[in-house]
């Protein structure tokens, strides 16, 4: 194996463990409250990261050669996935930008709600059927799958797998843009007008500042990696394993600034729970020692009065 393999098997292994944690740490604590389409972006990307590791995990990676119908399944797969991590995304910053006009007093609009399920549907029904074309090009036509020349991947020749994830890049990037750009002005309004910042509060946690900033920075890293995905399609280009890497590193990167946050760290650090229950246990119990104590004071000149 070479160095360039294992480096891309440990971003990607290392951002599926993580993505998978954050969504494993959140769905066990009600009290973390995130969006519906929230959820679908960690099971998306984390989707993303195992399908770039299945030539990996069946020991075939770094071969010329690799079984048909596992080849056809990835080949398919990191194609599709991509284009439904994209789509989630933007189902986030929409369904985000409703939910902030929600929580700060502003109508949406009769015929669209917040909690609208095609917000989240529409994103996965575009998914399976992409798998699925990809999945008959690739039966169709046997020839157009292969070991990428690296081998870190099974994938389409002829660039259709790219040509079909640079489609849909074009219609994220200016959706996501736009979206965002939205949805700050109408918080820095908010907090011009009102001077406060009390929509965390009221949504639980769902709409802050914070959370505009990790999307911001996510939008931020996949537009790199889909400059960089736009590499693929330059004969120029010699050296795509660095393009690769790149891409992969920029991609986990985003996935992990999204999804982690102050509120998911400090429920991971369980020992800091403990402590805080053990000196919680400490303060009952004395208050409740000089609660003691006091009743005694109080009773104990009553019965001296009594015995004289």
């Amino acid at each position: 194996m070479s160095g360039y393999i294992l480096a891309y098997n440990t971003i990607e292994g290392v951002g599926l463990a993580l993505t998978f944690s954050v969504l494993l740490t959140v769905t066990v604590h009600p009290q973390l409250s995130r969006l519906a389409t929230w959820y679908l972006v960690m099971v998306s990307g984390a989707t993303l990261a195992l399908s770039n590791l299945l030539l990996a995990f069946s020991g075939h990676q770094g071969q010329s050669t690799a079984p048909f119908s596992l080849c056809l399944i990835q080949a398919s797969l990191i194609y599709s996935t991509p284009i439904w991590l994209l789509l989630s995304a933007t189902a986030f910053a929409v369904q985000f930008h409703l939910t902030t006009l929600f929580y700060i007093g502003k109508q949406p609009g009769r015929h669209i709600s917040k909690d609208n399920r095609l917000i989240w549907i529409f994103p996965t029904g575009i998914f399976v059927v992409v798998t699925i074309a990809l999945l008959a090009v690739g039966i169709s036509q046997p020839d157009l799958v292969e070991v990428d020349d690296d081998g870190f991947y099974c994938h389409l020749k002829q660039n259709i797998g790219a040509n079909t994830v640079t489609v849909f890049s074009v219609i994220y990037a200016p959706t996501a843009i736009t979206l965002e750009a939205l949805t700050c002005r109408l918080l820095y309004r908010y907090w011009r007008i009102s001077r406060k910042l009390d929509f965390r509060a009221r949504s639980n946690g769902v709409i802050s500042v914070g959370t505009v900033a990790r999307l911001v920075a996510f939008t931020v890293a996949a537009l790199l990696a889909i400059i960089t995905c736009a590499l693929y399609l330059l004969p120029s280009i010699q050296n795509f394993k660095l393009v690769i890497i790149y891409n992969a590193l920029l991609t986990q990167s985003g996935l992990v600034i999204l999804g982690l946050n102050r509120s998911v760290v400090i429920t991971w650090m369980f020992w800091r729970r403990q402590r805080a229950s053990d000196e919680s246990s400490d303060t009952n119990t004395l208050a409740s020692e000089t609660a003691s104590e006091r009743s005694i004071d109080l009773h104990f000149p009553a019965r001296e009065a009594t015995m004289v």
